[in-house]
């Protein structure tokens, strides 16, 4: 008997109709054709040495390739998208990450490169050398992580705004900090691995399955992490 795989018994997410954006690095390895699994399929752009790797397990112990940076000049781009303008609602992103060391490295950003790095109407969210996670927003930082991460271990992390409140989430353990974050976010870009305006802030690891979920506080307690890439169907259009 041959099993045959059948969307209609695939695993649905119930907000993926909020996903602006879901990068699973999936692919070839050394490619540089980052694909965008949610519903908006937006272009994805890797500059330098920023490729897929399938020289190092996903967290899930598999060889399709996770999202690989150097720490010298590598990152990716989608600009100009109102699904990353999040206003003043809820949100949610989350990723695997894997450093290969501990420095200052930034994992989200809303303002293009070349742009006046205020961030008056946006924000960055950091990892800082000391090992704690960070917002940056209107040129400060905010609410560092009483949890410190280590290098070469794959981490699920979450910061999620809840009714002008972010939490983070640290392999699916709320953090003791908790930010009050009622920022108006209307920038509208999406980058991943430098500080959008200046060549500072650069990955040095790797990352999976990161997605961004505009208008939707997925974790408000504790959770079990997931042990398989999101999914990339919702109820209604799984066919």
């Amino acid at each position: 008997m041959t099993l045959v795989w059948s969307p209609d018994y695939a695993p649905v997410d119930g907000d993926f109709d909020n996903v602006s954006l879901l990068l699973k690095g999936e692919g070839t390895n050394g490619s540089t054709t980052i694909l965008d699994s949610s519903s908006n399929n937006l272009s994805v752009t890797a500059v330098d040495n920023a490729q897929i790797s399938t020289a190092v397990n996903t967290p899930f112990g598999t060889g399709d390739g996770v999202l690989a940076f150097d720490g010298s000049g590598d990152y990716i781009y989608s600009y100009s998208n109102s699904d990353f303008q999040f206003g003043l609602g809820d949100f949610t992103i989350e990723l695997w990450a894997r450093f290969s060391t501990i420095s200052d490295q930034l994992l989200f950003d809303t303002i293009q490169v070349g742009g006046n790095g205020s961030r008056l109407s946006g924000f960055a969210w950091v990892l800082r050398s000391t090992g704690n996670l960070n917002i940056f927003s209107s040129d400060s930082f905010l609410g560092a992580t009483a949890t410190t991460l280590t290098a070469n271990e794959w981490y699920h992390l979450v910061i999620c705004r809840n009714n002008s409140v972010c939490n983070y989430f640290i392999n699916g353990v709320k953090d003791a900090t908790q930010l009050a974050f009622a920022k108006n976010v209307t920038d509208n870009n999406f980058l991943c691995g430098r500080v959008g305006n200046n060549t500072t802030y650069f990955v040095n690891g790797y990352i999976s399955n990161l997605r961004i979920t505009k208008g939707v506080a997925r974790y408000t307690e504790n959770f079990d992490v997931p042990t398989a890439p999101f999914p990339i169907y919702s109820p209604t259009t799984r066919a």
